[in-house]
């Protein structure tokens, strides 16, 4: 540990061999992979952001910067036929049950990523990721007192969003 002197007692470091038989310290494992094991998400070692690492290409992907004024990050990744989504939960110190809602996409086939704040906390769950970049999510309905969804197709860079299914219940929620 004296070596790397930011590294948390509870921290899970990946290291990576190099051709000399040395290690480098690559990030801190969150146990969120890919399942054919290529794609991992990981912490910087310095706390300050999480990224997708490429274990094949030894690479990071994209970089999701860590508000600092926030805590208790909830992270969850879904590794999809055609790009990567993250989501990342963090609480608000201070404040009983709020939430900030960031999401982060990589698309496969054009090497792209998009981040934004779902500032509204309208989406529910996006099940897909299609190869354009825009996703298919579960957005929550404006009328409080409903307990349906509407299916959307939502492009993250325009915010652009296409009604596919209107109130209806969610039908896919599993990861």
């Amino acid at each position: 540990m004296a070596d790397y002197p930011n590294l948390l007692g509870e921290d899970s470091p990946l290291f990576r061999l190099t051709p000399d038989g040395q290690a480098r310290l690559v990030g801190i494992y969150t146990g969120n992979t890919s399942d054919d094991g290529r794609y991992t998400l990981l912490r910087a070692s310095d706390q300050t952001s999480f990224f997708v690492y490429d274990v094949i290409a030894d690479r990071p992907l994209f970089d999701i910067p860590i508000d600092t004024s926030l805590e208790d990050y909830l992270v969850t990744v879904k590794f999809l036929d055609n790009g990567i989504i993250v989501n990342l939960s963090p609480s608000v110190p201070g404040e009983k049950s709020v939430y900030r809602y960031f999401y982060h996409t990589y698309t496969y086939e054009t090497s792209t990523s998009s981040a934004w704040e779902d500032v509204n906390a309208e989406i529910g769950t996006c099940p897909d990721l299609l190869n354009d970049g825009t996703l298919v999510c579960w957005f929550y309905q404006t009328d409080p007192t409903s307990i349906s969804y509407d299916l959307i197709r939502f492009d993250p860079v325009t915010g652009a969003k296409t009604l596919l299914l209107k109130n209806a219940w969610l039908i896919d929620f599993a990861p």
